[in-house]
């Protein structure tokens, strides 16, 4: 048996400009820009979106394509010249410099009549990621976005990935497990607590197809590592995306064949993966979390269980662990928090964000001077070489990520009330104008 194939859409017709087929009259000046310059699966959803509201609007619709921004785990993104063929290159993809002035939408107010009105008044908009059917609520925006997807110019070889995804043969009722984990877990990225919640351990990967299969579930397991993965494809019910794809594609055409292939399951199982949902807007398959199959005791048990004797190294021990004190903070006792913190720093003994984190958790338990000797401690390491260290982790050179705002009230009361690693470092923060991203409480 196998889920439905793709067989409909106009692929790679012009919908916008001088040529071609639209839904409204197109002015010569307003244009819907696609700007990312993140990864793949970001740059793709921006497209299909501009490509949406371009259409409903009457606008232009154009994008920008910066360089690789040298991602990790072979998710480099390919120049503009390889995923897209010459003639839809040559219309609509643009320099950076054409989208000066232009408002970002998610700065307006979100409704259609506010996008007419800033593109009537500033000629230029430029989406995000995000779906438009999270951000909107008019019908223009709801339906799926597979035949936005299809307009899109893809190249060749880029289009052969694409339609072997339509072509596999999936199992009937799929639920389709996207395991994000790759350079979340085992890259520079792991230092970066806001992206903690996108990952899914391969440990709880392994006991969500165990629950579903257990319910019957046919499971296609999506991701990164495929060596990884084999271990949870043993799971009876459960295919490896991999297997369903003839051919050999480059990393980037994998993806994109992944996620379109993903798009086909009945159900989507992930968490903040900007691939699955891309793959949930382009066929409108409905996306949950894994608290859907697994509850957080559940998950907290199966990593204290299992991961001391898994094969996924240390440093998936240490992503796991993590994951856990951060998918199940508030939830369970305190005990529990510090004794997988404190587990993730020892499997993981390269990774400043592991000791404050400790300092943090300490703290909330009000053993401050534990807390204080921490961060004390935490200042006196090395740590692996691309990570940096405490400073860099709580901000005072990166000052783009505002990654410790949970942490912030713990070291501003230790520094508040004498601690004095805590003071130094709550001053050096004060001093470099390093801004939470919520008030503190009053």
């Amino acid at each position: 048996m196998s889920g439905p194939r793709y067989d409909g859409g106009v692929r790679g017709r012009r919908l916008f400009g001088r040529r071609g087929e639209r839904d409204a009259p197109v002015r010569d000046a307003p244009v819907v820009y696609a700007d990312r310059n993140d990864g793949l699966g970001g740059r793709i959803s921006a497209i299909v979106n501009a490509v949406r509201l371009a259409r409903v609007t009457g606008s232009r619709m154009r994008v920008v394509w910066p360089p690789d921004p040298n991602l990790e785990f072979g998710q480099a993104v390919p120049p503009a010249s390889e995923v897209f063929d010459d003639e839809w290159r040559a219309e609509h993809v643009v320099d950076s410099k054409h989208v000066k002035g232009a408002v970002r939408i998610r700065d307006i107010e979100r409704n259609l009549p506010a996008v007419e009105a800033a593109l009537a008044e500033r000629d230029a908009v430029i989406v995000p990621w995000v779906p438009l059917s999270r951000l909107y609520v008019e019908p223009q925006f709801v339906t799926p976005s597979r035949p936005d997807f299809d307009t899109i110019g893809f190249s060749p070889s880029w289009r052969a990935a694409i339609d072997a995804a339509d072509r596999a043969s999936l199992p009937e009722h799929a639920v389709a497990l996207h395991v994000r984990a790759g350079d979340l877990i085992y890259g520079r990225y792991r230092r970066q607590f806001v992206h903690t919640a996108k990952a899914i351990p391969y440990v709880v990967a392994e006991r969500v197809c165990e629950v579903a299969t257990g319910a019957g579930a046919q499971v296609v397991v999506f991701g990164q590592g495929e060596d990884f993965l084999r271990t949870i494809g043993r799971v009876p019910g459960v295919t490896l995306a991999v297997d369903l794809l003839p051919g050999a594609f480059a990393p980037a055409q994998q993806a994109i064949a992944e996620i379109v292939l993903m798009s086909r399951a009945e159900r989507i199982v992930a968490r903040e993966s900007v691939f699955a949902a891309l793959a949930s807007q382009l066929s409108g398959a409905p996306v949950s979390g894994t608290d859907a199959y697994l509850s957080i005791e559940d998950e907290v048990a199966t990593t204290l269980a299992r991961v001391p004797s898994a094969p996924w190294g240390h440093l998936g021990a240490a992503g796991a662990y993590f994951s856990a004190y951060v998918q199940s903070a508030g939830r369970i006792p305190l005990e529990t928090s510090l004794e997988l913190v404190k587990r993730a720093g020892a499997a993981d003994p390269g990774n400043p964000l592991y000791p404050i984190v400790t300092a943090d958790v300490l703290a909330r338990m009000g053993a401050d001077e534990e807390a204080d000797a921490t961060l004390a401690a935490a200042l006196t390491r090395t740590y692996d070489g691309e990570l940096g260290d405490v400073q860099t982790t709580l901000g005072l050179k990166f000052l783009t990520w505002f990654l410790l705002d949970d942490t912030f009230d713990s070291l501003e009361r230790l520094a508040k009330e004498g601690r004095p690693t805590a003071a130094a470092l709550w001053g050096q923060l004060i001093a470099a104008g390093v801004e939470r991203r919520t008030p503190a409480p009053s």
